[in-house]
């Protein structure tokens, strides 16, 4: 019996931890999450913030400098350049990430906890709107998007950033806590 408490502890205990890293879907946000819609937002010619993001791009191409607003025509918001790299800087540390990307390109998606790299996600973007999203317990305060094909025409169009801060935990999961210390506090009384 006190293998049978201390394996249902563990696993409980692990269940916790697990489910909290990997990709997500924009179905896995709770309504705590903040959406930043990037419609009407005038386009500046360098780096700016909005919503308590901050918005830079080190793009290259025959586009030059600054940002286009093409969200009115569905395509999102967007460098100016052509061939992009936009990074975000989402000012605090959560733990899911996410946005729309538009522009029919190919896109390689990276999530950054400080400098380190969590995770990168490639996702091709052919006719309407592709989510990238990740979650990450230890957190996630940074996004850069990459579009590298060359293509000087409009790529890296992006809208809708959602932002989610850790939840407080749910009854069920520090149900599994209490059961997992109550487990090892019992298989250690029985073996003084």
């Amino acid at each position: 019996m006190n293998k049978n408490i201390l394996a249902a502890a563990i696993l409980g205990m692990a269940s916790m931890t697990s489910a909290l890293a990997g990709e997500i879907a924009i179905s896995d946000f709770t309504s705590a999450q903040t959406v930043i819609n990037m419609n009407g937002v005038v386009a500046p010619s360098s780096s700016f913030s909005f919503g308590g993001v901050g918005f830079s791009n080190t793009s290259s191409g025959s586009g030059g400098p600054g940002w286009r607003n093409l969200t009115a025509f569905g395509l999102g918001f967007t460098d100016n350049a052509g061939i992009t790299h936009i990074n975000l800087d989402l000012g605090n540390s959560y733990t899911k990430a996410g946005l729309d990307l538009y522009l029919n390109a190919t896109y390689t998606v990276s999530f950054f906890d400080g400098a380190d790299l969590v995770a990168s996600l490639t996702k091709v973007v052919a006719g309407g709107p592709v989510f990238a999203g990740w979650e990450n317990a230890a957190g996630i305060s940074r996004i850069e998007i990459n579009e590298s094909s060359g293509d000087n025409s409009l790529v890296g169009g992006f809208n809708n950033v959602r932002l989610e801060a850790s939840a407080v935990p749910e009854p069920t999961s520090i149900a599994l806590f209490a059961l997992g210390l109550t487990g090892f506090a019992f298989a250690r009384r029985r073996k003084a």
